[in-house]
C-alpha cells in the first residue's frame, strides 16, 4: 500500500466510513481484510471490534490516538512476537491488537505513576532528579509492558500445568470406556462431563465439534492447536492417527496415559531443584538488596560524604529490588508443574 493510499485509508476510518476503508484496502492490496494496515488495526482493537466485523465505534478514537504508539512498541518487543497463539493458549477472547492496546494503557499508567511519585519524593528537583524520574517511568513502561505481553504465555503454561496435572487420569478413564466398547465420541463426552477442570473445558469443545459434524480427526487437530500441553498435543495426535490407521485405540490410550504419568512425575522431580536456585534469587533481591540499599543510603548521609544521597535514585534503587523480586516469584509461579 502507497502512502497515498494509506493516507486515504486512515482519513476514512477516522471519518468513521468504514465499508470504503475496507474496499480501498480491498483494491489496493488484493486481501479483504484489514491485516496489513496498522491504522486500521488498532482502530478495530480500541473499538473492542474484531476483524471480520464492520461495526465501528468512534467514541473511542481519543484512546486510539494516545496508546497506538505505545501498542506498537509494545509489539515490537520479543514476548510479543507469539501473542495470538499465546491468547488462544490461554482461552482469552481477544486478537493480539485488542490486547496490545490494554497493555500500552497499563504501562503508560504506569509510567506516570513512577515519574510522579519519584518527583514527589524528591525534595528538590534539579537534573538529576527529572533524569532519574524519565528513566524511572521508562523502566516502569517497559517492565510492565514485558510483564503485560508475557501474562498470555504464562497463563497459558498455567492452564497447559492443570492439564497436565489431569491427564494421565482422564486417559485412563478415556481408555476405559474405550475398552468397554464405547465409541470415541460417547467416551470424550463422559471424560468432559467428568471433574477434570480446564482438560475438560477442551475435551467439551473438541465433543461439540464433533457433534456439529467436524471429523474426529479434524477435531482433536484442533484440540492440539489451541492448547499449550505437550502431553494433550501428543495425546490428541496418537488418537488422531489411530483413526487414520486403524490402531487399537485402548492400548494407545493406556501407554499414554502411563507416558503422562511418567513426565509429570518428572517435572515434579525438576520442579523441586529449581526452586532451591529460586529461593537464592528471591533472598538476594527481597532480602540483601533493600539492606544494601539502605546501608548505602545511611553511609553517604554522614557529613564526611557529603551529608546527604539523592532521595530520587534511593527511590529508583527500591523500586528495582521490588520489581526483581516480583519477577522471582512470577518465574518461581510459572515453573510449577
Amino acid at each position: 500500500m502507497g502512502s497515498k493510499d494509506a493516507l486515504r485509508l486512515k482519513r476514512m476510518v477516522l471519518g468513521e466510513d468504514m465499508e470504503p476503508a475496507r474496499q480501498t484496502h480491498a483494491a489496493t492490496t488484493g486481501r479483504d481484510a484489514f491485516v496489513d494496515a496498522p491504522t486500521a488495526r488498532v482502530a478495530y482493537a480500541v473499538c473492542g471490534v474484531r476483524k471480520r466485523s464492520l461495526d465501528f465505534q468512534p467514541s473511542r478514537l481519543g484512546a486510539w490516538m494516545v496508546f497506538a504508539p505505545a501498542a506498537g512498541m509494545l509489539g515490537k518487543l520479543p514476548s510479543a512476537d507469539s501473542l495470538e497463539g499465546d491468547l488462544a493458549a490461554a482461552a482469552m477472547n481477544e486478537t493480539p491488537e485488542e490486547y496490545l492496546i490494554r497493555a500500552a494503557t497499563a504501562s503508560t499508567g504506569a509510567m506516570a505513576a513512577v515519574v510522579a511519585c519519584v518527583l514527589f519524593l524528591t525534595p528538590q528537583v534539579d537534573a538529576v532528579a527529572i533524569i532519574a524520574a524519565v528513566a524511572s517511568g521508562i523502566l516502569a513502561f517497559f517492565t510492565t509492558g514485558v510483564a503485560l505481553t508475557t501474562r498470555p504465555a504464562a497463563k497459558a503454561a498455567g492452564r497447559a500445568a492443570e492439564i497436565n496435572r489431569e491427564l494421565p487420569f482422564a486417559l485412563r478413564h478415556l481408555a476405559t470406556q474405550v475398552k468397554a466398547g464405547v465409541d470415541l465420541t460417547r467416551a470424550l463426552s463422559s471424560v468432559a462431563n467428568a471433574d477434570y477442570g480446564k482438560l475438560s473445558r477442551e475435551l467439551k469443545r473438541t465433543v461439540s465439534e464433533m457433534n456439529n459434524g467436524t471429523p474426529a480427526d479434524k477435531a482433536l487437530a484442533n484440540l492440539s492447536d489451541r492448547t499449550a500441553s505437550k502431553g494433550l498435543k501428543q495425546a490428541a495426535a496418537q488418537l488422531a492417527r489411530a483413526l487414520r490407521t486403524g490402531g487399537k485405540l485402548s492400548d494407545i490410550l493406556a501407554q499414554t496415559a502411563a507416558e503422562a504419568a511418567f513426565e509429570q512425575r518428572m517435572r515434579m522431580r525438576d520442579y523441586t531443584e529449581q526452586l532451591n536456585l529460586v529461593g537464592v534469587a528471591f533472598m538476594m533481591s527481597g532480602v540483601v538488596a533493600p539492606v544494601v540499599i539502605t546501608i548505602i543510603a545511611a553511609v553517604m548521609q554522614l557529613p564526611l560524604l557529603g551529608g546527604g544521597a539523592n532521595n530520587a535514585l534511593v527511590a529508583l534503587a527500591f523500586i528495582a529490588a521490588a520489581a526483581a523480586s516480583a519477577g522471582v516469584l512470577t518465574l518461581a509461579k510459572n515453573l510449577e508443574p
